[in-house]
């Protein structure tokens, strides 16, 4: 819970019953450089876009949007990130991702 409140940035979905079933959070140096972390989605609630929108709405968000490199490190779906305009960083970890160019 700390590490949430901490972070620069942190976006969710609750459902009807105030359950939360999706979250993602940044954080930052406060200008050039954010990693993106703890982006997760209930497994009843996967495929329906929702990790698609609540990414969105963090990327758009002021503490991401103008950070001039923006990075997340994760093992899992890399072809979701691919949509969102992550590439691998092959000279670092074999599970970092940095946001476009």
């Amino acid at each position: 819970a700390r590490a949430h409140l901490g972070s620069s940035a942190w976006v969710g979905a609750h459902d009807a019953d105030g359950r939360l079933v999706a979250t993602a959070r940044a954080a930052g140096d406060g200008g050039r450089f954010v990693y993106i972390l703890d982006v997760a989605v209930a497994p009843d609630w996967q495929g329906r876009g929702l990790g698609s929108a609540v990414m969105r709405l963090l990327l758009d968000h002021p503490a991401v949007r103008d950070a001039r490199v923006i990075r997340l490190r994760t093992r899992d779906r890399p072809g979701f990130y691919a949509r969102l305009g992550f590439v691998p960083q092959p000279a670092t970890s074999s599970h970092d991702m940095q946001r476009g160019p």
